[in-house]
């Protein structure tokens, strides 16, 4: 009879290690990521905006709110983990954060964010306002024009993903390339592919955590 008791004590200690550790992995699988495009994080190598909201058949003065749009949609789609901006309307000081955020270059066509003028209350009245673990920033949308060997446009996005404490996870980029610049609904289903590679990246850094 004790060893039938010590047989039971011995699984039911077992059951509640598995559903434990069962609890601890759906957590992480349901932490939240919000995606926030940074202010005049467009620029090209050629274009001017003017040209590039008139060839996307964009007004000049939305045109880069279209583009961050562009991008955050096409990565929280389908990814139930992922936010906007755009779901966070009424969140108190997300347009500080934009605002004092640095962007410095890593490249001619790659930029990184620096979060070093961002204060902490800012930061972790943010995170607790919208519950995320990860801020995943839009730092640049690159348009660079290739004349060799043939004429190509690429399209260079950059993020930068911080922990809830604001550490820095990774910075990291992906491109896609067009044969011109073309409508925003166009360029939308052109991006898709890339950006959405990008989730993933986001979301395995974010479930690995």
């Amino acid at each position: 009879m004790k060893k039938l008791f010590f047989i039971l004590i011995i699984v039911l200690i077992c059951f509640s290690s598995h559903m434990v550790k069962g609890s601890d992995k759906e957590l992480i699988r349901n932490t939240k990521v919000l995606v926030l495009p940074l202010l005049e994080n467009v620029s090209s190598n050629y274009y001017p905006l003017t040209m590039i909201a008139q060839d996307m058949k964009v007004k000049e003065d939305s045109i880069v709110a279209v583009i961050n749009n562009m991008v955050a949609e096409n990565i929280s789609e389908n990814n139930s983990q992922i936010i906007t901006d755009l779901d966070c309307k009424g969140i108190v000081g997300l347009d500080k954060i934009q605002q004092q955020v640095k962007l410095v270059d890593s490249s001619s066509d790659v930029k990184i964010a620096d979060l070093s003028a961002v204060s902490e209350r800012d930061y972790s009245r943010l995170i607790e306002q919208t519950g995320v673990g990860y801020v995943v920033f839009i730092n640049g949308y690159y348009i660079n024009k290739r004349d060799k060997p043939f004429n190509t446009v690429f399209h260079t996005i950059s993020l930068s993903i911080f922990d809830s404490k604001k550490n820095k996870v990774f910075d990291f980029s992906n491109y896609y390339n067009t044969f011109d610049l073309v409508p925003i609904i166009e360029m939308k289903a052109a991006s898709r592919k890339c950006v959405q590679k990008m989730a993933q990246t986001i979301l395995r850094k974010a479930n690995k955590s």
